[in-house]
């Protein structure tokens, strides 16, 4: 079986690519930072260096492909990320049409289900699943909630004692590691049993306020840290720095208020989804652990 998957030096693509390898599937992975996984070339994968917006390099690279996997990279020097996702999603549909992918499997976000305008990615990632069900007739929407990963760009402020988050401290999220993500994407493209449309949430192992997870890494750490809520603007006014247009910080802003509200995308219910295994503290000690020597 042929699997192509997108933003395959993403963690979430990365983790996945190396399970399907590991499966015995031949992996096709587009990656416009190559480098990141050109190890994988010597154990069987394609590596194809274009762009999620590459319409005719996607279908050109996912010729005889049977699942995609599909994960709308960030891009922060677009004028929007409206306009970047639904190029990208656009691009991804006239591969599977072109060549007859039968399954794909689509990186969606918790509160997918609900979102209307005015959520930044959010609104993004349901108007992408509404595509994908309008064209494809196999389509897995999974909705990760809050990734682990994120810590890791609060790395220098950890260092200082301080977590900042733009959430209440007593509003529940639910953090989930890009690895988990990865193995669940990666067990629905080698299963080619299921037909149809579905939705699966994935919350992690539980639901922890901010104050929580600052007590949790400063255990698995071994050094004092505390929480303090930062505004939205605090927040989002660094990317500016790594470029990001102001239409991008907007939109992030947007998905930032969107994610603080406790009744939004992440207050219960959610559609019947997985409850996976890797928890707060084992992410701390192997992730985080290793930038505090």
């Amino acid at each position: 079986m042929t699997i192509a998957i997108s933003t395959a030096s993403g963690n979430i693509g990365l983790r996945a690519a190396e399970r399907v390898i590991e499966a015995g599937a031949k992996a096709v992975l587009f990656a416009r930072q190559s480098d990141k996984v050109a190890h994988l070339a010597a154990r069987g994968a394609v590596i194809a260096p274009i762009s999620s917006d590459d319409a005719a390099g996607i279908i050109a690279a996912s010729a005889g492909a049977k699942a995609l996997l599909w994960v709308t990279p960030p891009k922060l020097d677009e004028p929007t990320l409206h306009g970047w996702y639904m190029r990208c999603a656009e691009a991804a549909l006239a591969a599977v049409r072109q060549n007859g992918i039968a399954r794909v499997v689509h990186i969606s976000s918790l509160g997918a289900a609900s979102a209307g305008p005015g959520l930044g990615t959010l609104t993004y990632v349901a108007e992408v699943e509404r595509m994908f069900d309008e064209a494809v007739a196999n389509v897995m929407h999974l909705r990760p909630g809050f990734f682990m990963e994120n810590l890791l760009r609060r790395v220098e402020s950890i260092r200082r004692g301080v977590l900042h988050f733009p959430f209440a401290p007593d509003h529940a999220i639910p953090f989930i590691s890009a690895d988990d993500i990865g193995d669940v994407a990666a067990a629905c493209l080698l299963d080619d049993r299921w037909e149809g449309h579905h939705a699966r949430d994935l919350t992690g192992p539980a639901y922890v306020t901010l104050p929580e997870v600052a007590a949790i890494l400063s255990s698995a750490l071994g050094r004092p840290l505390r929480y303090e809520r930062q505004s939205v603007e605090s927040s989002i006014a660094p990317l500016a720095a790594y470029g990001a247009t102001p239409g991008v910080q907007r939109e992030l802003g947007e998905l930032q208020r969107a994610l603080s509200d406790p009744a939004g995308p992440y207050a219960p219910p959610h559609t019947p989804g997985e409850v996976t295994p890797t928890t707060l503290a084992a992410f701390a000690t192997k992730k985080l652990g290793p930038l505090f020597p």
